[in-house]
This record gives C-alpha cells, sequence and structure tokens, in this order.
C-alpha cells in the first residue's frame, strides 16, 4: 500500500471538502446557482477551491509515483508536509488575508511558490531514477 500517499490523500480530501462546503454555504449567501453573482468573496470561495482541484491531483500522481520507485519515506512525507501548509496558506490567505487587505497577497506568493516547487521536485527526482 502507498501508506504516505494514502494518508497525504486523506487529509488533502478533508481539505478540499471543506473548500467544497464554503463554496456551497457562500452560494446560498449569495443566491447564486451557477457563477458567482458579481460577489467578491464567492469568486475568492470558488477560485480556492478550483485552484485546489487544479494542482493537488498531479500532486498526488507525482507523489504516488515516487512512493512505488521507491524514494525514503522522510523525503515523501515532507513532500507531503509541504503542500499541505502550501495549500492552507494559499486559502487562508485567499479568503481571509487579502479579503482584508487585497495587496497581501504574499502567503499566497509563498504557496504558489512552494507548491510549483514541489511539482518540479517531484518531476525531477522521478526523472533521475529514470534515467540514472
Amino acid at each position: 500500500m502507498l501508506t504516505v500517499t494514502s494518508f497525504t490523500a486523506a487529509l488533502l480530501a478533508l481539505m478540499f471538502v471543506a473548500l467544497t462546503w464554503n463554496v456551497v454555504q457562500s452560494r446560498f449567501r449569495v443566491e447564486a446557482v451557477f457563477g458567482d453573482g458579481g460577489d467578491d468573496l464567492l469568486n475568492r470561495a470558488i477560485r480556492a477551491h478550483g485552484n485546489f482541484a487544479e494542482y493537488v491531483p498531479l500532486f498526488l500522481i507525482l507523489l504516488a509515483l515516487q512512493e512505488l520507485a521507491g524514494v525514503s519515506s522522510f523525503l515523501l512525507v515532507l513532500q507531503g508536509v509541504a503542500l499541505l501548509a502550501a495549500r492552507g496558506m494559499h486559502a487562508y490567505s485567499l479568503l481571509k488575508v487579502e479579503v482584508a487587505n487585497p495587496k497581501r497577497v504574499r502567503y499566497r506568493i509563498y504557496a504558489m511558490r512552494t507548491q510549483l516547487g514541489l511539482l518540479v521536485t517531484g518531476a525531477v527526482i522521478l526523472l533521475a531514477m529514470l534515467l540514472l
């Protein structure tokens, strides 16, 4: 069993459900069945949810392939923890920090850099294992 990937996927699934629920609640608040109804908070909720859905699956695929290839559990756990932190920071920044002050995007920038760095790391590890 892919223990590290499974544990990471389970935690990320719970985070995804929380982001989904936030969109549902925001839709009820605005009474918008489709789209964002012109509401900034609903738009932010939709984008936090959508961004998560866009990036997390590829990360989990890379993590699972690394685990299957025998990458150390320590390195896998480190990547999983980093992604959980980055996704949490991204959502928190988009949904809370930037609502109070739209110019405070640094947390979201850190989160995206971390996330993209993890995708590059996973890809490089896999390529190195294939080529060496």
